[in-house]
């Protein structure tokens, strides 16, 4: 028996094609737009949007040079891209706003891409003396994804942080000890390689000395700069002192001379008696330094 199959054109050149391209092949469509995610942000404590600030200081009476400031925040990041946030700090005087070396500021990243704690802590400079407040600008970031930058904070002063609790700035910042190192110098050593205060080198009659007082912001008893950025003599109103016992035992104490605010010649016995009651005139005595910030 004989039997006959009609195929139409169209069915069979569908049936062809597939023949032809097999399982193997597949036909993409045009692309979407980029695939976003969500931009990083950054919590306070009380979680809302906004930073923590904590100080810690030697005295609490005073701001000082040396003291820290803390900021921190929760940052959270849906998408799970890890953080790299940027803090700037800045001095607030009277007079300007100074943006302050990052030297002196230590950055800690969240370690987490949700929930997890991030800090920055500056180290209060000399460059900051005399300031009133501080202000901060931080710029949630994350490393990887898109969009990586969300709001940028900023706190114009933290003693009035709207964005979570303030903190009391005890007056201006002053320059503590520790950051700074007093210096007596022989005129003759312009290079100020040798500081008497403490040295076996005795001072001598009829010669002149040289105070200087250097930033010391490591504490490390070093000059960070004997260049004019790091001389602050210029910052103090300061008196020579021949402070003591004389050689003889005549007279001791703390002798204040007249000299202020510029070299010290040693004076010879008549006029030293003047200013230490003791016929050795200033023998015996050693010098010092009285000063106080301008």
């Amino acid at each position: 028996m004989k039997t006959d199959f009609t195929l139409k054109k169209t069915a069979l050149a569908l049936a062809l094609i597939g023949y032809s391209m097999g399982g193997a092949y597949a036909i993409m469509t045009t692309p979407t737009s980029t695939i976003k995610g969500t931009v990083p942000t950054l919590l306070n404590g009380t979680g809302i949007e906004g930073v923590d600030f904590s100080l810690q200081q030697q005295d609490q009476s005073a701001l000082t040079t040396g003291d820290q400031i803390s900021l921190e925040y929760i940052y959270s990041d849906i998408d799970g891209d890890l953080d790299a946030s940027t803090v700037q700090w800045y001095a607030v005087t009277p007079k300007s706003t100074i943006p302050l070396d990052t030297a002196l500021i230590t950055n800690t990243l969240a370690s987490g891409a949700s929930g997890t704690t991030g800090r920055s802590v500056l180290k209060i400079p000399l460059s900051a003396a005399g300031a009133t407040t501080f202000k901060v600008e931080i710029t949630a970031i994350s490393a990887t994804g898109d969009p990586k930058t969300g709001n940028k904070l900023t706190i114009e002063d933290i003693t009035t942080n709207k964005q979570a609790h303030p903190v009391v700035i005890p007056g201006p910042v002053k320059i503590a000890s520790r950051s700074v190192l007093a210096g007596i110098y022989d005129s003759t050593d312009t290079n100020f390689d040798t500081n008497l205060i403490g040295h076996a080198t005795n001072p001598q009659v009829d010669k002149t000395y040289v105070f200087k007082l250097w930033a010391d912001e490591n504490a490390d008893q070093v000059p960070d700069d004997k260049s004019p950025t790091g001389d602050l003599t210029a910052l103090t109103s300061y008196t020579w002192v021949l402070t003591g016992t004389s050689a003889s035992g005549d007279a001791n104490g703390d002798k204040r001379t007249t000299t202020a605010d510029g070299n010290f010649l040693v004076p010879d016995n008549t006029a030293a008696e003047r200013i230490t009651n003791s016929k050795d005139g200033a023998q015996g005595f050693s010098l010092a330094v009285d000063y106080n910030y301008k």
